[in-house]
């Protein structure tokens, strides 16, 4: 359907406009700024989308009430639209039946619920278009909560990635697997030494004791007369204590055989300490390769789903049926060709825009670009040739009024020749 006249009353700067489009592809609104040639936009904008698309102060001042009606191919529906300046809102829609029941369930259909102003498009930033664009095409699949289970996944997959470089890194430093070794016995050798040692010691203190009653005797000698009976006794307890050297002599270690156990000890100390080294080393290679299998499998089945997320997404992508040939989304912005919209030209970018307008509301052939005076002359003939090879009518408002055929608004009214 296309829109085949316009009459706005007493809406926003506009105080009484008509228009009838015929069989045109563009409609220029032009005029100087702050005479009503936007107002004549919103309007549309605002018949269509009712309380969810009106402005803040839609009824001109001075007025009771802004009206706005469209008639779509030459009367076939017509929708009437009241704003009072009390804020309220009320709509008529009539068909060849008569008065709709539900307008603006009708509407919505009819519009899809949505507008795009398509210079805003091409000039609007990367998330912006994409969000824009994914409304028009059915894809079957939510990207963004493709793209956000995509980052859990891929992020979980990091942190396991960052374990098994770590394991790996440390298997590296071990190097080849360690061979268990045994352990000696070092507290037999210390209990050997120990007995050694009290051996030495008691022979140690009997040569004392020996040189102690020797004195003894040469004291007693002194005294013989005195003392004959202690002597008598001293010499007995001399020869037991002679006898006692004598046997314990044979069981006193030799200086070498202490310093060979002693070398023995430090060896099995040495010895242990090695040992056990390269059983915790062994150990922990052993749990570390255990770990590091495990975190490889977990890596290979993050690896998987990553995988089978982006085959999701590009096989929902080469289904899904776009405005225009070469459209495409990556995680963040449209593309066109393959690469960033934002780098396509700009003649590329008008043309794609204005199909994406189009199919936002593919029953209402008609489409409104505000801030036209942006175009180049240009830019201006690739939207006419757009509209007439698709067979769209194109409302703009430009400032001015050079523009050939161009509906000139001066103080809110068509302005007459």
């Amino acid at each position: 359907m296309r829109i085949s006249a316009l009459k706005v009353e007493s809406f926003k700067r506009v105080e009484k406009v008509e228009i009838r489009p015929g069989e045109r592809s563009l409609v220029i609104v032009g005029g100087k700024n702050r005479q009503g040639k936007s107002s004549v936009l919103d309007a549309i904008t605002a018949v269509f989308g009712g309380g969810r698309q009106a402005p803040v102060e839609p009824v001109k001042a001075g007025s009771k009430a802004a009206v706005i009606k469209v008639e779509l191919d030459d009367g076939a529906l017509t929708v009437e639209r009241t704003i009072t300046h009390k804020g309220r809102n009320t709509v008529e829609v009539r068909n060849a039946d008569g008065k709709v029941k539900s307008p603006q369930k009708m509407l919505d259909a009819l519009v899809g619920a949505r507008f795009l102003d398509p210079l805003r498009f091409a000039v609007a930033d990367a998330k912006t278009q994409r969000d824009l664009l994914l409304q028009c095409v059915d894809l079957g699949i939510d990207l963004d909560e493709l793209a956000k289970e995509r980052k859990r996944v891929f992020d979980e997959r990091t942190d396991v990635g960052r374990d098994k470089k770590r394991l790996e890194g440390e298997l590296a430093g071990i190097g080849d697997e360690p061979q268990e070794v045994e352990l000696h016995d070092v507290g037999e050798l210390h209990d050997q030494l120990t007995k050694y040692e009290d051996v030495r010691r008691a022979h140690v203190s009997l040569e004392q004791d020996l040189e102690d009653a020797r004195a003894d005797a040469a004291a007693v000698s002194e005294q013989i007369e005195r003392l004959q009976a202690k002597l008598v006794e001293m010499v007995a307890d001399g020869k037991q204590l002679a006898w006692k050297v004598v046997e314990s002599a044979k069981s006193v270690p030799t200086d070498d055989q202490l310093t060979e156990l002693r070398s023995s000890i430090a060896h099995a100390a040495d010895h242990n300490k090695h040992a056990s080294e390269t059983n915790a080393l062994r150990k922990r290679y052993l749990t570390v390769r255990q770990e590091l299998d495990f975190e490889s499998k977990q890596y290979g089945k993050y690896t998987m789903a990553l995988n089978d997320l982006d085959n999701r997404k590009a096989a929902a992508l080469a289904a899904a049926t776009m405005p225009v040939d070469g459209l495409g989304f990556d995680d963040d912005s449209v593309t066109y060709d393959g690469v960033p919209f934002s780098q396509a030209s700009g003649a590329q970018q008008l043309q794609v825009s204005l199909a994406i307008a189009a199919a936002l509301t593919p029953e209402l052939r008609d489409i409104w670009v505000k801030d036209g005076s942006l175009l180049d002359d240009e830019s201006l003939e690739a939207i006419h040739g757009w509209a007439c090879a698709h067979r769209y009518c194109v409302w703009l408002e430009r400032v001015g009024d050079g523009d050939d055929d161009a509906i000139v608004i001066v103080d809110g009214e068509v302005r007459s020749e």
